[in-house]
């Protein structure tokens, strides 16, 4: 490659050398790309690329990824802004980005997942499964970066319910990025309405009004759309005032936890995460706005509960894999900074949880493969045709030694029918 990864280091900008890395991929198309990929683990983006080469060809195309959501104490709007707020989607984040020849041509949409330079094979289903034209006609004619996420039912490792809210797998645009930047909502609106690309509901709208009479104040009103799904788990006033529209935000919280509650007494478990506030002219800042109860957890004493950890991990298992154990507890480390103060993540307690959960599903996973090896081997004596009476005979004839697993086969051998 042209650039080395030092060169590449100062081009990334305030980050560490080690934090750089190297990277070769074949699209789909069959295009071959090089690069570099930062793999921060404290910058505001996560996972940006530098390609340097295409086809042989020497480039030089920054690809941003879709940044971390921060709190209102990072950013603060400026009164008389109005602000936009999108649904917290719980799914997975995919970026869909123009791969430039060296005339600055688009001459492929590319997808990939955070902290990764391309779309994890884990998720190449659901990404054909949802993708549009659309959503590829966009990237070539706009040339930039489309964040989407993709969520709904059939994505089983996440804490939203939506086989209760009826929402069926999307893929919804979150916003579009250039040049190191997120385009202002209303910006990122038009342009998803001239293509047709679906975007996240947004669910309230908060803005000041202003009087001669009476002192500036802030009202957060919640969409049509917004009432329509969550109707029926909202049984307080859904309407916010106050003088000082921060004031808003930990009230939106406590609805966002009342709401949820509803909807655990009618056995639907957690319905809604909170929100994501959009505002700014010149560039779009956005902050997170969840409940109190998504997020903070059921804490244990180190701070962190077993769900938030696991929840970590299968994040990184669907991201980058589970098969390098100190790549994916460092992914498992950054999920849990997006929502936990960094203090007590970085304790070796934690560490230590993360360890206990990565051995506990690596051994499942690798016990399942077992079995369903077992059971490929008794079929293959028996054959496929077999009464499970006579398959489990079989089993124990073949394994001796493999007695206390009996039952887990026999389930295995069901789920085969």
């Amino acid at each position: 490659m042209h650039i080395t990864r030092e060169q590449a280091w100062n081009l990334f900008g305030n980050e560490e050398l080690e934090n750089i890395h190297p990277f070769k991929l074949e699209t789909q198309e069959g295009n071959k790309v090089e690069g570099y990929i930062c793999k921060s683990k404290r910058g505001y983006f996560k996972g940006p690329l530098l390609i340097v080469e295409v086809n042989g060809d020497e480039v030089l195309q920054y690809v941003q990824s879709m940044p971390k959501l921060n709190s209102l104490n990072r950013y603060t709007p400026h009164l008389g802004q109005k602000i936009y707020g999108l649904l917290k989607a719980d799914g997975t984040n995919i970026t869909i980005f123009p791969l430039l020849d060296k005339d600055g041509e688009c001459i492929e949409a590319l997808p990939k997942t955070r902290n990764m330079p391309d779309l994890n094979k884990g998720f190449e289903g659901r990404y054909n499964e949802s993708v549009t034209e659309e959503m590829i006609n966009a990237v070539f004619e706009e040339k930039y970066s489309f964040s989407y996420e993709i969520y709904g039912q059939g994505i089983k490792k996440h804490n939203i319910n939506y086989n209760a809210l009826g929402i069926s797998l999307s893929m919804d645009l979150l916003t579009i990025l250039d040049k190191g930047k997120s385009l202002p909502f209303e910006r990122t609106r038009r342009i998803a309405k001239k293509h047709s690309l679906p975007m996240i509901m947004e669910g309230y709208q908060l803005e000041t009004v202003f009087s001669k009479e009476e002192p500036p104040y802030s009202i957060a009103t919640p969409t049509e759309e917004f009432l329509d799904l969550y109707s029926p788990y909202i049984k307080q006033e859904a309407v916010f005032e106050d003088g000082d529209f921060e004031a808003i935000f930990p009230r939106l919280k406590k609805f966002f936890d009342l709401m949820n509650l509803e909807a655990t007494r009618l056995g639907h478990g957690t319905i809604i995460e909170g929100l994501v506030w959009h505002w700014g002219s010149i560039e779009n800042y956005m902050i997170k706005n969840k409940a109190y109860g998504v997020e903070e957890g059921t804490k244990v004493a180190t701070g962190i509960s077993g769900n938030e950890v696991r929840m970590a991990l299968l994040k990184a298992e669907e991201n980058i894999g589970l098969d390098d154990r100190v790549t994916a507890i460092d992914y498992a480390l950054e999920e849990l900074k997006e929502d936990n103060p960094k203090e007590i993540v970085e304790t070796e307690e934690v560490r230590k949880k993360i360890m206990s959960a990565y051995r506990r599903m690596t051994r499942e996973m690798n016990v399942t493969d077992e079995l369903k090896e077992f059971a490929k081997a008794v079929i293959a004596e028996v054959g496929e045709d077999a009464t499970d009476g006579e398959k489990m005979q079989a089993f124990a004839r073949m394994f001796p030694d493999k007695k206390k697993l009996s039952g887990k086969v026999f389930q295995v051998f069901a789920k085969m029918r």
